[in-house]
């Protein structure tokens, strides 16, 4: 689309594939009556098609994006939640410091990436994906203990 061009506030609300979308959703039903009379007319009509679009969204009200001030909060935000997630996270990172690294890197596959058991042991060259599930089992088995022993989540 050389010469047209969506802008920088309106980007955020409409990617190129929504546009193509819109588009196609605006052709598809002329195309049964579409007249073919010569060589590239239908490249001009999507041409004017898309063009029109970017026209009529670049014409439509974006929302006010301004500026957050510094300490600005989400609604339902609670400080005090937030530190204990923090101090929760920093103990499943500790916990997880007393795997070994491959006991550490298949739990890290299945929670973080959400790899199967069978991905899982091809990854790590295990026999089988049971292999991986009871590799797992008592990583967590591991993790479960730690966080027990050290429940108050201190450094």
């Amino acid at each position: 689309m050389r010469g047209y061009s969506i802008p920088a506030h309106l980007r955020i609300l409409h990617d190129v594939d929504d546009i193509v979308m819109r588009v196609i959703e605006r052709v598809d039903p002329k195309l049964t009556t579409f007249k073919y009379e010569r060589e590239g007319i239908f490249l001009r009509y999507l041409r004017v098609v898309t063009r029109r679009y970017i026209i009529s969204i670049t014409r439509s009200r974006a929302p006010a994006m301004g500026e957050l001030p510094p300490d600005a909060r989400a609604p339902g935000w609670n400080p005090e939640q937030d530190a204990i997630r923090r101090d929760q996270r920093r103990a499943v990172h500790r916990a997880l410091a007393v795997l070994n690294p491959r006991q550490r890197e298949a739990v890290v596959m299945r929670l973080e990436y959400r790899f199967t058991y069978e991905e899982i042991a091809r990854e790590l060259d295990l026999p089988n994906e049971n292999a991986a599930r009871m590799m797992i089992q008592r990583a967590m088995l591991k993790i479960a203990e730690y966080l027990r022993d050290h429940r108050d989540f201190s450094d």
